[in-house]
Order: C-alpha cells, then sequence, then structure tokens
C-alpha cells in the first residue's frame, strides 16, 4: 500500500493575498498514513477526514500546505475479545496525539492527545469504528488550534529572518527558482509577510535580469520561422524592468508588422498592463509562485514516515 504523500506545490491553494486576510488566519494541512498496523484503509481514510474536519471547522483547512502541517501519532492498546453470541466483539483503545508543525524544519508548534474507543467484529474493523468516534467539534480542538496558531504567530519574527537568510543565500548562488520557492512558501497571513513580499520581488528582478536575455533570444528564433504568435507569448514575459525589455518592444513591433489588426491591438494592450507598479508587482508575485510550483513539481514528495520519524 502506497505512502501518503504531502505535495509542497498545493501551498498555493492557501494564498489569497496578506491584506484581506484576518489575524490568526493560518492555513494549517492535514497529512495521515495510508498504511498503518491494526488500520484498515477505510479506517485511515475515516481519520483522514475527521482530521480536516478539524482544521475546517477550526477555519484553518489547506489542502496540505506547504508551511504548517497537521498530523496525527496513534498507539493502539488494550486489546480485548468479549465473546458475544455468534461472533466475537473486539474492543480497542488508541491513544491518539494531534500535531502541529512547520513543515520545512520540523519544528513542532503544539500537540493535543485523547484517548478514542473503538469496537468491532476484528481490530481493524474496531480502530475504524474508533477514528468514526473522533468528535472533530470537541471544544478541546478549538482550543488547542487556536493556541497553535497563536504561536505560529510568536514565532513569526524568528521564521520570517531564517526564511529571508537562506533565500538570500540560493539567490547569491544564482539558485533563483529554489531561492523563489524557498518564499512562496511563506504563509502571507503572518504579520511579516510583507518583508518576504519585499525580498521575492528582489530576487525576482534578479532572476529576470539572466531569464529575460534568453527569452529574448527564444523569440528571435521563433520570428526566424515566422511563428509569431509563440514569440508574442514568450516576450510577453519578459519583465518591464529588465535590461532586455527595450529589445523585447522592438521585437513586438517587429510582430505587429506580421499579424492581424486584432492581433496587433492585443499585443499593445499588454504592452500596457504593467503600466501600473501595483499591477507589475502583482505580476511578478504570481510569476514567482510559477516558478515555485514549476520547482516542487520537479522535487521528491515527503511520505507522513519522513515527518515523523
Amino acid at each position: 500500500m502506497k505512502k501518503c504523500l504531502i505535495s509542497i506545490i498545493l501551498v498555493f491553494s492557501c494564498l489569497s493575498g496578506f491584506s484581506q486576510t484576518e489575524r490568526y488566519d493560518v492555513c494549517i494541512g492535514v497529512i495521515c498514513p495510508e498504511s498503518l498496523e491494526h488500520f484498515s484503509q477505510p479506517g485511515l481514510l475515516r481519520l483522514s477526514q475527521k482530521l480536516t474536519q478539524i482544521a475546517t471547522v477550526n477555519g484553518v483547512a489547506a489542502i496540505n500546505d506547504g508551511a504548517f502541517i497537521m498530523y496525527p501519532t496513534l498507539s493502539v492498546y488494550d486489546i480485548q475479545r468479549v465473546e458475544g453470541g455468534m461472533r466475537n466483539i473486539v474492543t480497542v483503545k488508541i491513544d491518539l496525539s494531534i500535531n502541529v508543525a512547520q513543515l520545512r524544519n520540523r519544528t513542532v508548534i503544539g500537540s493535543i492527545s485523547m484517548t478514542i474507543i473503538g469496537n468491532g467484529f476484528s481490530i481493524e474493523e474496531a480502530t475504524a469504528n474508533a477514528m468514526s468516534n473522533i468528535d472533530a467539534n470537541n471544544k478541546r480542538y478549538s482550543v488547542f488550534i487556536s493556541d497553535c496558531k497563536k504561536r505560529i504567530y510568536d514565532y513569526d519574527e524568528q521564521y520570517c529572518k531564517s526564511f529571508i537568510l537562506k533565500a538570500k543565500s540560493l539567490a547569491s548562488q544564482h539558485l533563483y527558482e529554489e531561492a523563489l520557492a524557498q518564499l512562496a512558501l511563506y504563509p502571507e497571513v503572518l504579520p511579516s509577510y510583507p518583508k518576504v513580499y519585499k525580498v521575492t520581488l528582489e530576487i525576482f528582478k534578479e532572476y529576470q535580469k539572466q531569464k529575460s536575455a534568453e527569452l529574448v533570444q527564444e523569440a528571435r528564433a521563433q520570428i526566424a520561422v515566422q511563428d509569431y504568435e509563440s514569440a508574442a507569448q514568450t516576450l510577453a514575459l519578459v519583465d518591464p524592468e529588465s535590461p532586455s525589455y527595450k529589445e523585447s518592444v522592438l521585437l513586438l513591433n517587429t510582430i505587429m508588422n506580421n499579424v492581424e489588426k486584432q492581433r496587433k491591438e492585443e499585443i499593445q494592450r499588454e504592452l500596457k498592463r504593467y503600466d501600473s507598479k501595483i499591477a507589475l508587482n502583482k505580476y511578478r508575485i504570481n510569476a514567482a509562485k510559477e516558478i515555485a510550483k514549476a520547482y516542487y513539481s520537479n522535487k521528491p514528495q515527503i511520505s507522513y514516515y519522513q515527518i515523523i520519524k
């Protein structure tokens, strides 16, 4: 049975703009094992569903958020077999710990433990029944999640500093994609995110100095074979403040002389869409996220068992 994998790329499903969120609106992803002694696959699916419900009820649900995660540890004990009519009934007790941690360095933010009881005609049925008995609306979980969110905010300043130092170190080695991927993991809702936002723009501009020259060369090759549509799409990726931008505009003018009027007007609109500094920075941040997605899509995924070891 395959292990449950957490894909960091899905962090972006949680990001909606730091200026639009309220304090303590932290996203916490859920990861569970897909194989564990005494548990059937349906039983572990119920566990995953219950933890997701806990996150949803408390307003922190995310799809495998790449920054903070919630994961369980379980210990089955006191297995009892009771005779009952045609079939014996099995009862079990399970120590369930729910942990919230920062994924990158495995720092545990908080934990809560409970004992749950289940029964069935086999150990697997009993453990599945116990998972069904987890009450996602239990106030203890609400208090726990609230406490974890506050701790994350308290942890923010030191957490932010290490993120930025790591990203700058990578950028100094011209590892721009990895640096931007590092910064993309930082939750936008945390108070120090504006510092990360600023550094992301700085590193993206350095990345564009290198990348824009490559894009211009690629567009030249496309124009040479009269593939004007592809060339226009390639040149649209050139940052307006990069050293290669003037050359890209000249190439776009060449393209406009070789395309129909409607397409020419579209290209002219594209040239004007980043006249606003706000619009330009929004484009850069979104482009940086796309670079991060591409970076993580080529990286090995992290298993539940790597997290708990």
